[in-house]
């Protein structure tokens, strides 16, 4: 059983690094060692890379907001004006 490190470098630049666990069974057969199994695991729910869309998805929707709003009061003074 052990755990790594394991680094990232998106097409975008990005670079980030992502703890990990891994463990092994081995067996010895004829003399040599060989590996019976191998698990690795990264935490999914915990990472960087989520980390990093969450706050692209607050980002992109408070954007959104704002450009709605102004839309909105934009079309309302255009209404207001022409009645």
């Amino acid at each position: 059983m052990g755990s790594a490190t394991e680094h990232f470098k998106l097409s975008n630049g990005m670079t980030f690094d992502l703890p990990a666990q891994w463990s092994a069974t081995l067996v010895k057969e004829d003399g040599k060692w060989l590996i019976a199994s191998l698990h690795a695991s990264d935490n999914l729910f915990d990472n960087p890379l989520l980390n990093a869309a969450k706050r692209m998805t607050y980002w992109a929707g408070g954007l959104g907001a704002l450009f709605g709003l102004l839309i909105g009061w934009l079309v309302a003074r255009t209404r207001k004006s022409t009645a």
